[in-house]
């Protein structure tokens, strides 16, 4: 699957204008979990998100601006050493990642998807 993955990126890297990887982290605790993380693609000529830095007492809401080589880095971490880079004070975040094709995963509606 990550082989998959990266070829994908390698393939179309060059028809995006960037990378946005939003990410929910919750502290529980003394620890920082990840509640959720999406990564997602902003074709070339399309309008940028703006960085998003919210920081609560228990929650952090982020959103920044990756190039393909450093997202590509994320989901390597992500899949080897079951790490999350944030991009944030608190690090990365230890993170049991799974990628699975099927099931009852509910699709985008992009060029991921047949």
């Amino acid at each position: 699957m990550l082989e998959r993955i990266l070829q994908l990126l390698s393939e179309r890297s060059k028809f995006y204008e960037t990378g946005v990887q939003t990410s929910i982290y919750y502290r529980e605790a003394s620890q920082w979990l990840n509640l959720l993380t999406k990564i997602d693609f902003v074709r070339q000529r399309e309008k940028r998100p703006e960085p998003v830095k919210h920081e609560y007492t228990d929650v952090v809401i982020t959103r920044r601006l990756l190039s393909v080589e450093e997202c590509t880095i994320v989901i390597q971490r992500l899949v080897h050493e079951n790490t999350l880079e944030t991009g944030h004070r608190l690090g990365p975040l230890e993170v049991q990642a799974r990628l699975s094709i099927g099931g009852k995963s509910r699709w985008a509606h992009s060029e991921w998807s047949p």
